[in-house]
């Protein structure tokens, strides 16, 4: 049986999407937030939510930043897998 990279952070994120459904940004700041140490990078969080069974993509949303840069985006929102 193939070892299992990132399974710490793959149940954290289980955890917190038991809550309900997260966008990739919040999911990344709550993360940061609850384990600071030891969070993932933004590059590797978006590749552990793509590439995991236990997550499904549940659509897109569009953040728009409040800055008065006109940064406004589409992210991901993840919910768990059934």
């Amino acid at each position: 049986m193939k070892k299992r990279r990132n399974i710490v952070t793959i149940n954290r994120i289980i955890k917190i999407l038991k809550e309900g459904d997260m966008n990739t940004s919040n999911l990344y700041y709550t993360l940061k937030e609850r384990w600071p140490r030891s969070a993932p990078s933004m590059p590797s969080l978006g590749n552990l939510l793509s590439r995991s069974k236990e997550f499904a993509e549940a659509g897109e949303e569009r953040v728009i930043d409040d800055t008065g840069y006109g940064q406004n985006y589409d992210v991901k929102v993840w919910r768990l897998a059934e």
